[in-house]
């Protein structure tokens, strides 16, 4: 197998990481690369490990996102197995909230045994912030993040829109937390979808569950679903129907996709990878003095290169939760 190359692409995550700390961004997808190999330098192996790190909020939500695919996929494969004609059904909600509480334990205690700093085999143990950091969470704070995730299966389960996706025939169901690509002006852009699916009306319903609270940054990336149905699928923006879900308090918003929000989409995505093609110096390699710090206590605080970045104005071991 021929080694990875680390080559110049684009996702909403990068680019909301480029723009918090040009930095922090360097770290991540530059000083880091290479640092799962064995015979890598200590710096880069960890800052490897330092990129690996997820705060507790995040570990909840990707928690979330998981069930939801495997509550998803044995609708599948139950309705699969089952007679002809059979429509899927999700699992019973105790169900998926069992496989939930068991997937989030097993990876909070690795976590906290350092599993991730030993040799390991098979899947990468978990490794929060939280734990590398030392930071001080007292169990009722984990066992709310804990009941955070169970809130969100819940109302996943109310969800209205969830519900019709489950009632559409599989064969229209166009992804379930995929990750999808395309060619930019010669940039690989990636979009992972939590659902997109064909309705009675031939519209595409594109689906986004979030675990955290409104973000402006939420209807900019269903624009850019959008612009990726149109781009890829050959599916007008008109036919299109794009609606953000927030599992926290179960409250969906419907995001208006009209051309000038599928062209602002495109305006943003070009000025974003324009920004990080000059801080190249070759096509594998990025000058950190051309993506400088931006310190902030918040954001600082909650940065896993807090500890290697000398520009830091904070900690994750400064955190009170």
């Amino acid at each position: 197998m021929s080694d990875l190359r680390n080559t110049l692409s684009w996702s909403f995550s990068r680019a909301t990481l480029f723009e918090r700390c040009p930095r922090a961004y360097w770290y991540h997808y530059y000083g880091s690369f290479g640092g799962w190999k064995p015979d890598a330098d200590p710096t880069t192996a960890e800052l490897w490990l330092l990129k690996k790190l997820t705060g507790r909020q995040a570990w909840a939500g990707s928690a979330t996102h998981a069930a939801i695919e495997w509550a998803l996929g044995e609708a599948r494969t139950r309705a699969a197995e089952a007679a002809t004609g059979a429509s899927p059904q999700l699992p019973p909600l105790e169900e998926t909230l069992a496989h939930l509480r068991a997937h989030m334990r097993s990876g909070f205690r690795a976590s906290r045994a350092g599993a991730y700093r030993r040799p390991y085999r098979g899947p990468r143990p978990l490794s929060l912030l939280e734990h590398e950091y030392g930071v001080p969470v007292p169990d009722a704070v984990w066992k709310e993040t804990f009941e955070h995730a169970c809130r969100c299966i819940e109302n996943f389960y109310r969800d209205e829109a969830a519900r019709e996706l489950i009632s559409t025939p599989p064969e229209r169901w166009r992804s379930v937390e995929e990750l999808h690509s395309l060619d930019y002006e010669g940039v690989r852009v990636y979009f992972v979808f939590d659902a997109a699916f064909e309705d009675e009306a031939g519209r595409l319903r594109i689906l986004d569950w979030k675990t955290g609270r409104p973000r402006e940054k939420d209807t900019m990336q269903l624009c850019g679903y959008a612009y990726f149905a149109q781009a890829a699928w050959q599916v007008p923006w008109e036919r299109t129907r794009c609606s953000l879900h927030y599992l926290a308090t179960g409250e969906t918003l419907e995001v208006p996709i009209g051309r000038d929000e599928v062209e602002g989409f495109e305006a943003m995505m070009r000025a974003s990878i324009a920004a990080m093609r000059a801080a190249l110096t070759s096509e594998t390699e990025a000058d950190p003095a051309r993506l400088p710090p931006r310190p902030d206590p918040a954001a600082c605080r909650r940065c896993p290169f807090a500890r290697v970045c000398p520009d830091a104005a904070g900690s994750p071991a400064d955190l009170a939760p």
